[in-house]
């Protein structure tokens, strides 16, 4: 779960700077910022060294569930701006 996190906030990460860039849509720094510390507790801790207790690697899955949900909903939402700039008028 901990590498499915960090490539998803990386894709919503790219995408969400195509569009900023492009001047289409705002970049989502403070919800990027969020989903990393979410990833990056865990990287403190021992959970993914695997020394946590077990309650902590529950309190892991959730972080990291909550992080790539946060991750995808971002990547939908740029998508979706992205598409809405494509021009289909024509041929």
């Amino acid at each position: 779960m901990n590498r499915i996190s960090e490539e998803k906030v990386l894709s919503a990460e790219a995408i969400s700077k195509l569009l900023w860039f492009s001047k289409k849509e705002n970049y989502p720094e403070k919800e990027i910022e969020t989903i990393w510390e979410e990833i990056l507790f865990n990287h403190f801790h021992d959970v993914l060294a695997g020394t946590a207790i077990p309650e902590a690697h529950i309190d892991n899955d959730r972080r990291l569930g909550k992080a790539i949900a946060s991750s995808e909903k971002i990547i939908n939402e740029m998508l979706w701006h992205f598409s809405k700039h494509i021009n289909t008028d024509g041929e």
